[in-house]
Formats: structure tokens, sequence, C-alpha cells
């Protein structure tokens, strides 16, 4: 059986109290550069990293997202006193500049959402990516599959809801990684934070009762682990080590993404899938006509 395993991103942890005390290690100067909850400056921010004047997203050059890659960095030096080994982009949206310049600052995991936004151009979505992806420059992807993230108008989403996410994570093998966010904890006023704190308590609390062997993870950890290639991912019913299944895994989704999402190359499959049709028409009735001949010979 996989081990069974937890993180919480977005917060450091190690532990069950650690995950619900640590918001307040974050300044209200920091969370207004990194985490606005307007959204005209989360667009700005998600800007720094991409380019939309030309009606899609473009990665910046090298240069200036290198710049923006560094600013991150010190300020969280500067908060916590150490560097990171992970990081989540803005809005889950990267391309190769973005992880050439983590890889270059010493960032080995990035951790996102069980939808991940496309890491070229911005290329739509591609959904489950697998615990432990492999990325370029040798980064892993650390995806999240439980969400405990507060919603814009700030309700929280249901326990059920949440449990049925860990759940499924543990079904097909992976960690529970579940996804909120520090700076929610600490800029939506006293109450909505002590409501938050205490609804990840409880989910914490029922997922230890479910699984008493429950084993906690810091960010790290769970990069560790992801790097070993310890825990599997189910692919059509069979368990396969994960550094077998992502890159097959990958490769599929991000075919399918192609797929959806450029039209110039959804027309061209079509047109080559009608084209095969066509031909294999061709083929039925030229052989239908030559077993007819062979038949009026006899």
């Amino acid at each position: 059986m996989p081990m069974r395993c937890l993180t919480v991103t977005g917060i450091d942890t190690a532990s069950h109290i650690a995950a619900t005390q640590s918001a307040a290690r974050f300044d209200p100067e920091s969370v207004r550069i990194f985490h606005p909850r307007d959204e005209r400056e989360r667009d700005r921010i998600v800007a720094e990293y991409f380019d939309s004047r030309l009606g899609y997203l473009k990665e910046l050059d090298y240069a200036r997202l290198e710049a923006k890659v560094t600013e991150g960095l010190a300020e969280f030096e500067r908060i916590f006193a150490r560097r990171p080994v992970s990081t989540v982009p803005p809005r889950y949206l990267w391309g190769s500049a973005a992880e050439k310049a983590f890889a270059a600052h010493g960032i080995r995991y990035l951790h996102g959402a069980n939808k991940q936004g496309g890491r070229h151009r911005g290329a739509g979505d591609v959904w489950a990516r697998p615990f432990g992806v492999r990325l370029g420059e040798g980064l892993i992807g650390i995806p999240r599959n439980t969400d405990v993230e507060v919603r814009p108008d700030n309700s929280l989403p249901s326990m059920e809801t949440v449990l049925e996410e860990a759940d499924q994570a543990v079904a097909t093998g992976q960690p529970i990684v579940i996804c909120t966010h520090a700076c929610n904890y600490a800029t939506d006023g006293p109450a909505l934070g002590n409501q938050m704190c205490d609804f990840l308590g409880r989910v914490l609390d029922e997922l230890k009762r479910r699984y008493p062997d429950l084993r906690y993870l810091s960010a790290e950890e769970a990069g560790r682990l992801a790097e070993r290639g310890e825990v599997s991912v189910r692919l059509e019913g069979q368990e396969r080590p994960l550094r077998l299944a992502g890159p097959l895994k990958s490769a599929w989704l991000a075919g399918r993404d192609l797929y959806l999402r450029r039209s110039k190359i959804r027309l061209y499959i079509q047109a080559l899938a009608v084209l095969a049709v066509l031909a294999a028409a061709m083929q039925i009735v030229s052989w239908k006509r030559t077993q007819r001949n062979r038949d009026e010979e006899n």
C-alpha cells in the first residue's frame, strides 16, 4: 500500500499546529505586494510573468522574468530567513524561461493546482497532473489536489467536497496536497481568519481520524518524496512508478491540451481524421467491388 502523507501548500508545515499558526509570519507589506485581494492587482502580478497585449499570454524575456523571480525570492528570505526550494508561479502559469530562472535560483519544486495552467504561451489548462511530474530544467511538479481555499465571496468549501478530494488522492496513490494560502488568514480580518483556521483544523482532524497512519510533510519533504518516486499513480487501473507514469501521462495531457486550445492544430487533426475515414471508406468500397467481381466470375 502506498505511503499516506499530507502537505499543506501555501503554509510551510511539518505538523498540524504549524499549519494553522504560520500565517502570522506574513507582514502586511509582503501581503500587499505579493497577495493582493483586488482582481486588477492580481492581473498585474500575472502580467509580471506574461505579456497579454498581443491577445494571448506571451512569456516575458528571460532578463525581465529573472528580475521578478529574484525580487520574490529576496522577499521570502527577508521574512523567513532562508532560501526557498519550492514556489508557485502566479495563477499556475509559467513557461520555459520561468523554469530556467527558478532552477538558477535553487528552486526544485513547483506547487500548483490540480488544474495546472499551460506551460507554453499560457496555453489552456492541463488537468490532473500527477504528483511528481517532471518539468523542464529538472524541476518537479507537486499539484494541489485538495482545496480548502476561501472563495471570492469569503465562503469556505464544504467539508464533504474537501474530504472527497482527499479520499480520491489516497485512492490513486498520491499524497493529500492541501491548497490554501497563508495570506488569506492574515488579510481578511480576524473573524474570517479565525474561521478559516478553525475549518482547516477540522479538516486535518478528520483526515487524521480517517487515516491514523497519516504522515505530515513539509513542502520540501513532499518534493524529496516526489524525487525518489516513492508514490505511485494509477494509469488505466495499473500502478506504475512515478518516473514512468509522470512523463507518459504528461505527454498525453500535453497532446490533449494542444488539441483543445489550438484551433489550427484542432482543424488539422480533424481534417486528417476526415481523410482517414474517407480513405477507409474507399478501401471498403474497393474491397466489396473486388469481392463482387470475383463472385460474378465464379
